[in-house]
């Protein structure tokens, strides 16, 4: 099972056997986990509760954000690793505020990485590096080669 679990509901947001069948399941298969369940008036969304990014995936993150930069800037650009940053998460993390009462997308926020979970940031940090290699064809290592490539420079 994935880590978030959408389960519709019909238009009256009344729950259908088959509906509270799969709330059952979900929730049996979380166990005691720490959840979020989150009710519209469209769909109920269980979400496994993960603890906040770690301090190394923060170190990380900036390591490779300077690797960005340096590289957008190698190209002619004169970028600040804030900006570089702030382009990064408008490109991924972009999130839609809605309406909790219709449904409806009523505007847009950036999410702070610092609000990330531990996965969340594994996928935003996924889709950074691909975005860097695919985009501008800057290479960011992956953190253990990070790490190898540090001890490296300092022999």
């Amino acid at each position: 099972m994935s880590k978030d679990t959408y389960i519709s509901t019909n238009v009256s947001g009344k729950l259908n056997d088959k509906t509270r069948t799969k709330i059952k399941e979900t929730l049996e298969h979380w166990g005691n986990k720490k959840i979020i369940v989150t009710v519209t008036p469209t769909e109920i969304k269980i979400k496994k509760l993960y603890g906040n990014r770690s301090l190394p995936q923060n170190a990380y993150l900036h390591f490779a954000f300077g690797i960005l930069t340096d590289g957008l800037n190698d190209l002619g650009n004169e970028f600040t690793m804030l900006q570089v940053k702030e382009m990064v998460k408008v490109k991924f993390l972009l999130t839609d505020i809605v309406d909790e009462s219709t449904g409806e997308v009523i505007g847009q926020y950036v999410k702070r990485t610092r609000d990330l979970d531990k996965l969340e940031m594994v996928d935003f940090v996924d889709k950074f590096i691909a975005y860097s290699k695919d985009m501008f064809n800057i290479t960011i290592p992956l953190p253990n080669q990070a790490i190898e490539l540090e001890l490296t420079e300092q022999k």
